[in-house]
């Protein structure tokens, strides 16, 4: 005997002590019913110590109905239907009369047999959850007999057994249900049982030719399943003859799996000879396909071209609508383009419309677009002489307006009946004057510039020939014209004049801010900027810097991207990237869309006609510090690099640069666990742009040289002004953790929006020491109407940003025209390169 079983004071007497001290006062504080769950209908199994407290009353084996009293109340009786098997007692619902347990009791018995297979195939871990499973199906579906229920649940015990009994099997497989009118194979293939499937069909010699009341076979419900359960059902040439089959309705199998969205069954399927070229209801496979709103729509079309990318070419023989027209949603639009670049976006339909035409007449902004960044002509004429902004007014559509408007629709065009878009918004009952003031905004000329004769009859004739300034929703900004500001502005341009005359050269710095999806605001002003300036921005830029999202839209400036292909990759690299409701985002669609944007291969070194300045944060150690990647290294000898940490351009991929500057916290994964967002302390990157300027002035200085860095103009861009709101008061001096919670909710926010914050002082600042320098200092940010999230997907905010910018560049005028003047100036004295990518 060892120490510790003789000892009653050793491990083994103390553990029993406890377990028995722990029952006592389980049973004096709860009572011995403890098991007994809170609701009526829940499924335990009755622990063994408790058995001498149950007193059976009936059985029909394997059912009992037994008496517990209830809680600490020994009056009051439960009365239990209770499952005796494998020598363990289950209580299936608690009931206060026995006449109650046995109504109840009736409707369980029928399915005695399910109720032992399933207690023995099931771990017993389990056997609670598939006990209950069962009950909730009998209950679901009250008109179901055994096998279709056993077929539900997969009770394959219940079908080995009818292999005992082939006249059974034969009567009770081949009955349908009620009320769905489906037989047993259905249900089993309908719910994912392959096991019972292949065991009906291979030895229990059931037909998968078997049809519903709706018409459907086996390989129908498969089709909605899984792509396995086409392979159970077509393993040694089996449904041959139903692949095709039609239901009732008109459906193959293959339709089925294209309107479930299924594409691993729509491949299976094919696999096994089913046929594209068939109709339902007069509309083609791909057709539906464009039609289906889910994630695997992707997936889908891609499977239908591989396995024919002819029939995509095919157009609905009524309308002469093609796969494009019928889309819907913009996930289809893409998939398809993405898989048959070479499909005619301007195909036509009967009634003479492209795609894009028959999207805007249907306000589906998201096809539309769509459409527009892929290419679609957006000045495109129906067969009426419409554009598209021709159907948008007179839908009188503003989302769709604005949009067609900011991606560079001409509102000067005349459909067949002469008439621009601003003759027809003349002519709406409602919202005229707004849609005039849009139109105008954008370039719209009165009737006496096009030469157009406007029926002086119209009760809206002189807005048709008036000129007139449009009126604007403009926000107050948080820094405005300031009286020293204008004084040292001019001041500072009157000298960059004085040193252009004498012949230096003077250098043009943009930085851009960091924003996530607000970057689209960055784009929207510097497309304004060069509509004004008539030349390409990225021909005048000598050095920029960058920050997240604005590193990304400057490298591909930097690179040669056209700011309206760029407007366009925006549109779209948010439902690309910010996939899924919930973050942290997967990092691997961003470093995909980088790569695709730059290129896999491009390094730092690679952008050579601007000095390149992207920031990133090193987490690795405290306190974190901020690292700048850039595209060149200081004049002089290697070792000033190595000292200063200047790494050499030509080790820094390009596209895993922009990852580090755009790793988020909480919004995607560091990198290397190293780097994140460079917007944690540079979210506005104009001071460090110019002391990295300053730096490389310091070097050249050092290495003898006379070619420093003049600065000429400093044009700061950032990605909107949010909305102020009042916050409550912070206060930390309660001992109440309900009443801290809120506070720290707030000071963490407030937290968070200092940390990488790009206006007020970092603003101020910029300013201050460019007016010191005497560098003419102009700053972009558009005060927006809302606060708009880094990872906005909807197309209609994002429009709303744009919008909203383009508003704002007009009613900065006088500042705009200040600053092109100056950047003219700057390129007065230069040859311009050709720095835009065809």
């Amino acid at each position: 005997m060892s120490e510790s079983d003789g000892n009653p004071y050793g491990s083994k007497h103390l553990s029993k002590l406890l377990r028995a001290m722990i029952k006592v006062a389980r049973d004096r504080i709860i009572g011995r019913r403890y098991w007994i769950p809170k609701t009526n209908d829940t499924v335990v199994e009755v622990p063994d110590p408790t058995h001498d407290s149950v007193q059976i009353v009936l059985e029909f084996m394997p059912f009992v109905i037994f008496r517990t009293p209830s809680g600490s109340d020994v009056t009051k009786l439960w009365h239990h239907i209770g499952l005796k098997c494998t020598g363990t007692l289950f209580s299936l619902s608690r009931w206060p009369s026995e006449e109650e347990a046995l109504e109840q009791l009736g409707r369980l018995r029928p399915f005695s047999d399910l109720f032992i297979y399933l207690v023995e195939q099931t771990p017993k871990a389990f056997q609670c959850q598939a006990i209950s499973r069962l009950i909730d199906a009998i209950k679901t579906h009250s008109l179901w007999s055994p096998v279709h229920i056993a077929a539900k649940i997969g009770a394959k015990g219940y079908f080995e057994k009818l292999l005992e009994d082939q006249a059974e099997a034969k009567y009770v497989l081949h009955s349908m249900c009620q009320p769905e009118g489906r037989y047993p194979l259905h249900i089993a293939v309908e719910n994912g049982q392959k096991d019972i499937a292949k065991l009906m069909i291979e030895k229990l010699k059931v037909s998968s030719s078997q049809v519903d009341r709706l018409g459907q076979n086996a390989l129908h419900y498969a089709a909605r399943t899984s792509a396995d359960m086409i392979g159970v059902l077509t393993a040694n040439g089996r449904c041959a003859s139903c692949i095709n089959a039609l239901s009732k309705d008109g459906y193959t199998p293959l339709f089925t799996a294209v309107t479930s969205a299924r594409p691993s069954c729509a491949a299976a399927l094919i696999k096994q000879g089913a046929t594209l070229n068939v109709s339902c209801h007069g509309r083609s496979a791909v057709h539906e396909a464009m039609l289906q709103n889910s994630p695997r729509v992707s997936g889908l079309i891609r499977t239908l071209h591989a396995a024919s990318p002819e029939s995509f070419d095919i157009a609905e023989p009524e309308t002469g609508n093609s796969a494009l027209h019928v889309a819907g949603n913009k996930q289809a639009i893409l998939a398809l383009l993405s898989c048959y670049p070479q499909f005619n976006l301007e195909a036509r339909n009967l009634n003479g419309q492209t795609a894009l035409h028959l999207h805007v007449y249907n306000s589906n902004l998201p096809c539309v677009v769509g459409l527009i960044c892929k290419n679609a002509q957006i000045d495109a004429q129906d067969g009426d002489g419409n554009t598209s902004l021709h159907i948008a007014v007179s839908n009188q559509d503003e989302p769709m307006t604005k949009l067609l408007l900011l991606f560079g629709a001409n509102p000067n065009i005349l459909n067949n009946n002469n008439k621009t878009p601003r003759h027809l918004a003349a002519k709406l009952s409602e919202r005229s004057q707004e849609f005039i003031n849009w139109l105008v905004l954008c370039g719209a000329k009165t009737c006496n510039n096009l030469n157009v004769y406007s029926q002086t009859d119209s009760p809206h004739h002189r807005l048709c020939l008036d000129n007139f300034s449009p009126s604007l929703q403009t926000r107050s900004e948080d820094h405005a014209e300031k009286l020293l500001d204008s004084f040292k502005q001019r001041q500072s341009i009157e000298l960059v004049q004085r040193k252009i005359n004498a012949g230096k050269r003077m250098n043009v710095v943009l930085t851009l801010d960091g924003g996530g999806v607000r970057g689209v605001v960055i784009i929207q002003i510097l497309l304004s900027l060069e509509h004004r300036l008539k030349i390409p921005l990225n021909c005048i830029v000598d050095w920029l810097g960058g920050t997240s999202t604005g590193a990304i839209v400057g490298s591909a400036f930097a690179m040669g991207q056209s700011l309206r292909n760029l407007q366009k990759l925006y549109m779209l690299l948010k439902d690309e990237i910010f996939e899924g409701r919930t973050r942290p985002y997967p990092a691997s669609r961003l470093e995909e869309n980088l790569k695709s944007i730059v290129g896999p291969t491009t390094t730092m070194a690679d952008i050579t006609l601007s000095k390149l300045i992207i920031t990133s944060v090193m987490i690795k150690n405290h306190p974190l510090r901020l690292h700048i990647f850039r595209n060149y290294q200081l004049p002089g000898n290697h070792l000033l690099n190595e000292l200063y940490g200047f790494e050499n351009p030509k080790d820094l991929l390009l596209w895993k640069v922009l990852r580090c500057t755009s790793a988020a916290p909480t919004y995607f994964s560091s990198v290397d666990d190293t780097y994140v967002d460079g917007g944690l302390i540079a979210n506005n990157p104009s001071l460090d742009t110019l002391s990295e300027i300053h730096r490389y002035n310091c070097a050249v200085e050092l290495a003898g040289n006379d070619e420093k860095v003049e600065i000429g103009c400093l044009l700061s861009i950032g990605t909107g002004l949010t909305p102020e709101r009042r916050l409550p008061t912070i206060n930390f001096d309660s001992n109440n953790p309900l009443e801290l919670l809120p506070a720290a909710k707030n000071y963490f926010f407030i937290v968070m929006n200092q940390l990488t914050a790009a206006e007020g002082a970092p603003v101020d600042r910029t300013r201050c020491w460019c007016q010191d320098l005497n560098i003419p200092y102009s700053r972009f940010s558009t005060p927006l109407s809302k606060h708009f999230f880094l990872d906005t997907k909807n197309d209609e905010d994002v429009v709303k940003m744009m919008w909203e910018t383009l508003e704002y560049m007009v009613a900065k005028k006088d500042k705009v025209d200040e600053l092109i003047s100056l950047l003219r100036l700057i390129t007065s004295n230069r040859s311009l390169p050709d720095r835009r990518k065809s």
